[in-house]
């Protein structure tokens, strides 16, 4: 017995050795595999990849897995058409100096649902527009002029994240064309602003949460043009929370916790306050706005106090609530459907009767995205679903649309489920 033993620690040593030993065969690491070429490559990154990959040119899709580790630079050609897949559990963290993802050209598509992590380079640069970025999971940086997410203009971001950024003028987003903001965006640093704007025009809607505590770091810092602004979520910021900079700007309060200063900067510029008012409260509050200066002013709404300075016009689009449970339709006493916007996106549909609401169904964010470029494209509404007496239709003036019994009907945009409507 003592000798079959003996003889079984020995093989294991034997073992151990030539996996160990120099100059011997190691276990391979799983690679991101294939290697990119000319045409249409699907790759997938499973395990631990120590270089990253470049897919040359084609329409290459690179898929990174749940448990995998990219430890380079997920990259592309210059044709863009590329798509990237970061899965829930899956980790791209290469070396200091490089990026995590960099897609050059035209139509393409990022989704993170992972982790990004780099030192001193961007999480994610697009260096074309017509792109969508979609962050559903961490994206962190952590030195100086590093940017969790950078694209040029006419491009999609939207954020249900986390994005953070730790270092002086590192930015959470810095971008041009749309910026939808549901998740939360921190920068640590000084002249770090949450999402920074490129100089063209761009249209940024945070329902999310944005926090800078660096030195004179902005919440939502805007370009030279003509952009729109509208947040109903929570800016707690160390400088100005909005400053609309250069252009005839809209700035848009639906909502939401400001600590700091609402900037038109130059130009021509509007501050437009909208929100749902309790019917004992909305002319008195009206009548502030009308006797408010645009130039300079505070109001307190819901208990926030908002202060503006540089706005040429202030408009008052205040509007009584009948509801409070913040359903879409929160307005309409007649209402035969309500509906309620779906956190993660979509929208919730309720029929209701005398015995009060019945849930009839739910619709997700990519079924609405799909019916409303059919739509569009069409030049045709397209119903989506229907039950309970109750419907959702897309209609090709790229809106949605619920309808119910007694022939009512509600339209909304799309960005109030967690959509936007350019691109699709």
């Amino acid at each position: 017995m003592v000798k079959h033993i003996l003889l079984f620690i020995g093989s294991l040593l034997v073992g151990l050795i030539l996996i160990l030993a120099p100059g011997l065969a190691a276990p391979a690491l799983a690679q991101c595999v294939p290697a990119g070429t000319a045409g249409d490559d699907v790759v997938i990154c499973a395990g631990v990849d120590p270089t990253g990959t470049n897919t040359l040119t084609g329409r290459d899709t690179i898929t990174v897995l749940p448990g995998a580790i990219v430890q380079g630079t997920l990259a592309t050609n210059l044709d863009g058409n590329d798509t990237v897949i970061i899965m829930s559990g899956g980790r791209v963290t290469p070396p200091s100096g490089q990026g995590g993802i960099h897609l050059r050209g035209y139509y393409n598509a990022i989704r993170n649902l992972g982790e990004i992590w780099t030192d001193d380079n961007d999480a994610v640069r697009t260096d074309e527009g017509r792109s969508r970025i979609e962050n559903g999971g961490l994206i962190r940086t952590s030195s100086d002029w590093s940017y969790g997410i950078a694209s040029d203009v006419g491009n999609l971001i939207l954020n249900s994240g986390l994005i953070l950024t730790l270092g002086d003028n590192s930015r959470g987003i810095f971008a041009g064309g749309t910026v939808l903001n549901q998740g939360a965006i921190t920068t640590h640093g000084e002249t770090a602003p949450a999402i920074l704007l490129r100089d063209s025009n761009n249209t940024v809607r945070n329902t999310g949460t944005l926090t800078t505590t660096g030195l004179n770091a902005v919440g939502i810092q805007g370009g030279s043009g003509n952009d729109i602004i509208d947040n109903s979520g929570n800016i707690r910021s160390s400088g100005a929370s909005i400053n609309a900079g250069a252009g005839d700007d809209t700035v848009v309060i639906s909502g939401g916790q400001i600590t700091g200063l609402i900037d038109g900067g130059s130009g021509t510029d509007s501050l437009i306050f909208r929100m749902s008012i309790a019917p004992d409260g909305i002319e008195a509050l009206a009548a502030e706005l009308a006797a408010a200066a645009p130039g300079g002013g505070t109001i307190t709404i819901h208990g926030q106090t908002y202060t503006w300075v540089n706005f040429e016009d202030l408009v008052n689009q205040l509007y009584m609530a009948i509801f409070y449970d913040g359903r879409l339709n929160a307005g309409d006493i007649a209402a035969t459907v309500v509906l309620y916007a779906v956190p993660i996106g979509g929208v919730d549909l309720w029929a209701l009767d005398d015995n009060g609401g019945v849930f009839a169904f739910r619709v997700g964010e990519d079924t609405l995205r799909a019916a409303l470029q059919q739509a569009v494209a069409s030049g045709q509404h397209v119903l989506i679903e229907e039950r309970l007496g109750v419907s959702l239709w897309a209609l090709s003036s790229d809106q949605l649309q619920g309808m119910g019994p007694g022939g009512y009907i509600y339209v909304f945009n799309p960005y109030r489920v967690g959509l936007e409507e350019y691109p699709h």
